[in-house]
């Protein structure tokens, strides 16, 4: 699916599940008001893209993350003299960096200094997708601490070669033994460096977990296509989840969980026994573990243009999710 298209969609779920959030609000006759910036604008763009059958689907995965989501957060429906809700929804920019904001919608009371955010994510659960030129010192992109010398010219080492491949205009598909000359030294060179900084720096695994998450707490809402069913995902690591009105509490209790605290091992991932020369394995404790995919994002060789898919692949047993049928 074209690069394009994806961005699409993907702003489209966002703005499905904002209207959503306020045809619900607006159905208990509460005071909101809409944030109508430009990334209010290119939502809404967006979703005005899709054709008819499509709007439906996205407005069914959107409705069942509001009846999901509305009894966990009372202070969503219930004022406590606090009005109005305000509603928005953010800029790409403000997910990047060390500590980036990764919502999408946010919810806020100006005089109770509450808020609460949304990831929306349109038929997929990766995190975020940096490319290797943060990786060449992903010690400083991501964690904010610079990865050694010995690193950076070892990095420089194994891309240098690519700088002349993309002075020729070569395509990634004519490049012999592209994985064993590029990929494998370049995850090689991560997996040593990641294990010296986590024995550096103590608070390193949480700084991992809050360049891919965001400094600030959220739900994951998720629409599963293929299943007809939207998921919903707590991220409560500073406990600001789930917080009762002045009269209501939840009836179901969101915990807070854990940022990791300790490095258990970082390794080349296996499938059946067999190692993977694309991926490797982050496992830390609390149950997290994050496998990253390094891959070609360009068809002609760019130095920017190879990147990591990173999925999260283990988190801990007590974090809050539930996923639910459109048709409920």
């Amino acid at each position: 699916m074209a690069k394009g298209r994806q961005t699409i969609q993907g702003k489209a779920f966002e703005y499905a599940c904002l209207n959503s959030f306020v045809q619900k609000l607006e159905q208990e006759n509460k005071n909101i008001q809409i944030s109508e910036s430009k990334a209010y604008k290119t939502a809404m763009n967006a979703f005005n893209q899709l054709n008819d059958e499509e709007k439906i689907v996205y407005n069914l995965a959107a409705e069942t993350a509001v009846k999901i989501v509305f009894p966990l957060e009372p202070k969503l429906l219930n004022e406590d003299n606090d009005v109005p809700l305000l509603l928005s929804i953010s800029s790409d920019s403000i997910a990047k960096g060390v500590g980036g904001d990764v919502r999408d919608i946010i919810c806020i009371r100006m005089k109770s200094n509450w808020e609460i955010g949304f990831s929306c994510k349109h038929n997929h659960q990766a995190l975020k997708h940096p490319r290797i030129t943060e990786a060449k010192d992903f010690g400083k992109a991501w964690l904010d601490y610079p990865c050694s010398n010995t690193y950076i010219q070892n990095m420089d080492n194994i891309i240098k070669p690519l700088e002349e491949l993309q002075k020729k205009n070569i395509c990634w598909r004519d490049v012999p033994d592209k994985i064993d000359r590029f990929y494998v030294p370049i995850l090689n060179e991560i997996i040593k460096e990641f294990k010296i900084i986590c024995a550096n720096h103590t608070d390193a695994p949480q700084k991992l977990l809050s360049y891919f998450f965001g400094s600030k707490d959220f739900y994951k809402i998720i629409s599963l296509e293929k299943d007809k069913q939207t998921k919903v995902v707590a991220f409560n690591m500073n406990g600001t989840l789930n917080t009762a009105s002045k009269m209501i509490k939840s009836i179901y209790k969101v915990k807070k969980i854990h940022y990791p605290t300790r490095l258990v091992d970082i390794r080349f991932k296996e499938n059946n026994g067999e190692q993977s020369k694309t991926t490797i394995s982050i496992i830390f404790d609390e149950g997290w573990q994050i496998d990253m995919r390094l891959h070609n994002a360009d068809s002609k060789v760019k130095i920017t243009g190879l990147k990591f898919d990173v999925q999260l692949t283990g988190q801990p047993n007590d974090i809050y999710q539930q996923q639910r049928s459109w048709y409920e």
